[in-house]
């Protein structure tokens, strides 16, 4: 799966993960007839583009030639209750074959199939469904969940992505105006009449962003690669020591305010030791070269 990465104004990286329901699909293979009348049944048009290979069951509305053109052309008739300008089909043919021998003669005909049945007929015959203009996918996933089809894809994983960063990644705002954001999507800009520069962005694979998350925010883009910026990584961690090491501190100041009142010199000292030391936790996380040095700089009670 491809990602979508772009540059921050303030320096940062931002992933965007492209939803496989947006994607869009051209075809579906690999179908049944379940999955046709799914299909149908949830107000996707599964009617051929042709009704070329359509059986014709009755011919009406015909012309007096219309009889010797169809016996001319072996397609066999019920006559015992001849009507006329209407001709019964002994055995349904398509039609094509009916276009074929009548050319040129007055005819209307009656379908011996439904829509529904003629759809899912030929669409098991050419083993496929294509529409006109693509679907997305979480369309039909919602539609077909559970039952049998495979996909052909409108667009390639590459095409996707740059489809959506073109909605997606924010545009960097240009107009002087006050109270504008740095950044804003391109549908609100263009709403509200604000002036910004393109974003630039770039479509990876999914294999160059880290699985490690817990840094999110130190992440930067090096040689086409997302990697940890680690002067932000420590900024990060020392925040959360900060956070960390606050309600031990609260009860620090308790306990030496305890000590004070009942004059314990040793236990003020001991609590004043391990002030400094949460105090000066955050500069052994300066220290720190990798994640890992730095994941084991922790503020424990």
């Amino acid at each position: 799966m491809k990602k979508i990465i772009y540059t921050r104004v303030d320096g940062g990286l931002s992933v965007i993960n492209p939803s496989p329901n947006a994607r869009l699909v051209l075809a579906l293979t690999g179908i049944s007839a379940p999955t046709i009348l799914a299909l149908h049944v949830n107000g996707f048009e599964v009617v051929p583009a042709s009704t070329d290979a359509r059986f014709v069951g009755v011919i009406t509305s015909a012309a007096p030639e219309v009889g010797t053109a169809l016996d001319a052309a072996g397609i066999a008739v019920v006559d015992d209750e001849p009507v006329a300008g209407l001709y019964k089909l002994r055995d349904p043919v398509t039609d094509a074959q009916v276009i074929a021998a009548l050319r040129g003669l007055s005819y209307a005909v009656e379908w011996a199939e439904s829509d529904l049945a003629f759809a899912v007929r030929i669409a098991l015959q050419a083993g496929r469904v294509q529409w006109a203009e693509p679907i997305a996918f979480g369309r039909l996933e919602r539609a077909l969940r559970g039952l049998q089809f495979e996909v052909e894809w409108a667009e390639s994983d590459q095409e996707f992505a740059e489809r959506i960063a073109r909605s997606d990644v924010p545009v960097t705002v240009t107009d002087e105006r006050e109270g504008l954001p740095d950044m804003m999507l391109r549908r609100d800009a263009l709403q509200h009449g604000v002036t910004f520069d393109e974003t630039a962005f770039r479509v990876v694979d999914e294999a160059v962003i880290p699985a490690d998350r817990e840094f999110r925010g130190a992440w930067t883009e090096t040689d086409g690669k997302v990697v940890h910026d680690m002067a932000k990584a420590r900024e990060i961690h020392k925040q959360r020591l900060r956070l960390d090491r606050e309600p031990l501190m609260l009860h620090l100041d308790a306990e030496y305010m305890k000590a004070d009142e009942i004059g314990d010199g040793v236990k003020k000292a001991e609590i004043a030791q391990e002030k400094q030391w949460l105090r000066d936790i955050t500069s052994l996380a300066d220290q720190a070269l990798d994640l890992e040095q730095l994941r084991a700089v922790k503020v424990e009670a």
